[in-house]
């Protein structure tokens, strides 16, 4: 089924600054926004699966292949108002194989967490994950640290949390499956880091979340 306003054709009044320094407007086209819904039925409702973190020192990990494409991404919206690069690709035999082997991984009970790389990459993942939580960070160190990679939308990557003790047996699945898995950190009380890239507090993490579109609206008065 699909549902939100799928606005192909709309159009809306933004402000811009004139000469005189007065605000004027102009008409700029709404971008694409359709919405895809699916429903699903879980056998055993003690096996359902939640983003946020749940114990401080559970392990951090993303599966998948981060294949660093940042074209069509957030980051260049927000942070570089352009829009423009190649989209994702997708490998739907690998989305396959993900999804059967998180699937395993929630029936086994091997990982506590899982959420997937969407809108504003692995960055804005590990937010929500923590955000959703009861007052829990992480500390995340990312070899040969990129935007790309921490802000890519790279398509068939799920970050999940496990316990030190089913660390092994995580990376042997992924193994199984022919799916990378790549260590980024550990779960922690409050503070919320990346190392390079950014160092706050889940507080502050959900301050801003849930003011964010009060705070959007004052701005742009």
């Amino acid at each position: 089924m699909t549902g939100g306003n799928v606005s192909f054709y709309n159009e809306t009044k933004n402000k811009k600054k004139t000469s005189n320094q007065q605000n004027d407007y102009q008409i700029d086209a709404i971008f694409p926004t359709p919405v895809i819904g699916m429903l699903g039925i879980i056998d055993d409702m003690d096996r359902c699966m939640s983003p946020e973190f749940k114990n401080i020192g559970e392990q951090i990990y993303v599966i998948g292949d981060n294949c660093c494409e940042i074209g069509g991404s957030e980051y260049l919206k927000i942070i570089h108002n352009v829009v423009l690069g190649d989209s994702p690709e997708i490998d739907l035999e690998n989305e396959k194989k993900l999804i059967e082997l998180v699937l395993e991984l929630i029936q086994d009970g091997v990982i506590t967490a899982a959420h997937d790389i969407s809108e504003g990459g692995v960055a804005l993942c590990l937010s929500e994950m923590a955000i959703l939580s009861d007052g829990l960070g992480c500390r995340i160190s990312i070899p040969e640290l990129t935007c790309s990679f921490v802000f890519g939308e790279t398509q068939c990557g799920i970050v999940v949390t496990v316990p030190n003790s089913n660390s092994n047996v995580l990376l042997n699945k992924c193994k199984n499956y022919g799916l990378g898995c790549h260590w980024l950190g550990d779960v922690t009380k409050d503070t919320f880091e990346i190392e390079g890239v950014v160092k706050t507090t889940y507080s502050n993490l959900k301050e801003v979340y849930e003011n964010g579109l009060k705070n959007a609206l004052v701005e742009d008065k």
